[in-house]
């Protein structure tokens, strides 16, 4: 029977890497740290506050980033591979096993390393104005947008959703990165406005970061389950809008002794998903439900949850310090992470998708939580931190050195811990900490009496190495002990240990580094 994975089909958006690189080359030479100083489009994301301190400006630039992650699976043991006797079993009848596996030999892809090598491009374009409101004489009003542009692409999105266990083996068989680096080319876009004070020491800004998807609503009629290549379909498709708000806020011309050269910011970034209901129907000829007194119509109805584009809640805090006498202006930034909260694509919390499900109507809402593992311990509510992702503290730093008038020479250090826990169990979201180093260069120049700005940047990212080894206690054994020949009612020698197509088990290593190269071109209006 044609499966019900045809029944939904999202067009989903991972989140942007730009919120993690910076949104413009001005931004991706000095580290992403733009929460004190910053004076181009990017800030609209990084601090929505810093548009009021800088003049009304129009930009147009590129990025590229070459990465080169890798997951590199362990060799199996003996024994653990599937084999093709669970056809000749009563393996679907066992409870808690709603799930079927599939004999290894048969798996649509065979299990293998993860790759991540192709080259990305963005077109970036931005700018702000002030509409006239700057005469007023009530402070400095700004509004502003920026928009990136995959152009490596045909689609607006191509993107990619995964199983994080061993239910990936009807698919791709593989292990994704599960926040760094393996993001699909999307078209993000953040627009605001921002306001400061006449005496120019306190400035406010409000952006929104903007996330679009569709999503696919099938109906299938099959005339003749006999023939599995032959269907009729309708189809509806739903338009869904994220919004993701910004607040910003920066203090700085403290007309106060030192505190002059210090500004000090603050943004909150409230976490984003696109939450998402698909679904569909499917309905055979001559398929019906049994009755006494008449027939009843058998529809295989299914509802998909989706969590897309998940970027958590983030709190940042800046103190930079600029020296106007030498040229110098740094900042450094804290920011915490909140991915307590994350779900995964499949609309569900890493850590229940550690346990295991004891039958297929279990109700995941129910607290507590009550499953068992492969020697039947019981995990419960109490044990659920142990795969839950974990909040995160990062750090960016920032610094610029004007050395002659109007030229610039930046760098930057980025440091962001993984929040995903050891993952010795079931699941296998692939992720280790990351650290950036960065350089970049910044010129104002004139022709006639026009003024233009320019500026280039390189990123260096490296992903540590770490290692995963999985427990075997915690790995669903797809063929179990106890399953007998359908037959001859005898048990199966071969169903006897762990036989498993997780393709995570029995451990993997992820690391890898990745190139950023931008630059950019700017009109002050």
């Amino acid at each position: 029977m044609v499966g019900i994975v045809l029944l939904t089909l999202p067009q989903m958006a991972q989140a942007s890497p730009l919120r993690l690189l910076g949104y413009d080359a001005q931004a991706n030479g000095s580290g992403n740290s733009q929460v004190s100083f910053g004076s181009d489009s990017g800030v609209l994301f990084s601090n929505p506050a810093l548009m009021s301190r800088y003049p009304t400006k129009m930009t147009l630039g590129f990025l590229l980033y070459k990465p080169n992650f890798n997951v590199s699976l362990m060799k199996k043991p003996d024994g653990t591979d599937v084999p093709i006797t669970i056809y000749d079993s009563n393996a679907g009848t066992v409870d808690g096993l709603q799930d079927r596996g599939l004999p290894t030999s048969e798996l649509p892809v065979a299990r293998g390393n993860t790759t991540v090598d192709d080259l990305r491009a963005y077109i970036i374009a931005g700018g702000t104005q002030d509409f006239g409101l700057d005469k007023l004489e009530i402070g400095t009003f700004r509004f502003g947008m920026i928009g990136a542009f995959p152009v490596d692409s045909k689609f607006l999105a191509r993107v990619e959703s995964y199983y994080p266990h061993e239910l990936e083996q009807y698919f791709s068989n593989r292990i994704h990165l599960a926040r760094f680096g393996q993001w699909d080319p999307v078209v993000n876009g953040v627009l605001g406005m921002s306001y400061m004070e006449p005496n120019n020491i306190f400035s406010i800004g409000l952006s929104a970061q903007i996330t679009m998807m569709t999503t696919a609503n099938l109906n299938i009629y099959i005339p003749d389950a006999s023939v599995q290549d032959y269907s009729l379909v309708n189809a509806g498709a739903d338009i869904q809008v994220g919004i993701r708000p910004i607040v910003g806020i920066q203090v700085g011309n403290i007309p106060v002794d030192v505190l002059e050269y210090f500004s000090f910011g603050f943004v909150f970034r409230y976490r984003n998903f696109l939450d998402v209901d698909g679904g569909g129907e499917l309905m055979l000829w001559n398929y019906s439900e049994a009755n006494d007194e008449f027939k009843i119509p058998k529809r295989a109805g299914a509802s998909v949850a989706q969590a897309q584009d998940f970027e958590p809640t983030e709190l940042a805090w800046s103190l930079g310090a600029q020296v106007p006498e030498i040229g110098l202006t740094t900042q450094f930034v804290v920011q915490m992470n909140l991915w307590e909260d994350y779900l995964d694509t499949r609309h569900t919390y890493p850590h229940y998708q550690a346990y295991f499900p004891p039958s297929p109507y279990y109700n995941w809402d129910t607290y507590p939580w009550t499953a068992t593992d492969a020697n039947g311990q019981a995990l419960t509510s109490k044990s659920a931190s142990d795969y839950k992702w974990q909040n995160t503290i990062s750090m960016n730093f920032g610094a610029d050195y004007e050395y002659i008038d109007g030229f610039e020479a930046r760098i930057g250090w980025m440091y962001y811990p993984t929040p995903v826990p050891a993952q010795t169990g079931r699941t296998n979201y692939a992720d280790a900490d990351t650290m950036g180093f960065t350089i970049g260069h910044g010129f104002e120049f004139g022709i006639g009496e026009q003024q233009f700005t320019a500026d280039i940047a390189v990123q260096f990212w490296k992903m540590f190495e770490r290692k995963t080894y999985k427990n075997p206690n915690e790995i669903v054994d797809e063929f179990p002990d106890e399953s007998t020949n359908l037959t001859t009612g005898e048990v199966i020698p071969e169903a006897q240990g762990l036989q498993t197509n997780n393709p995570g088990f029995p451990g993997y290593t992820v690391d890898g580094w990745m190139l950023v190269t931008s630059a950019s071109i700017g009109y002050i209006w």
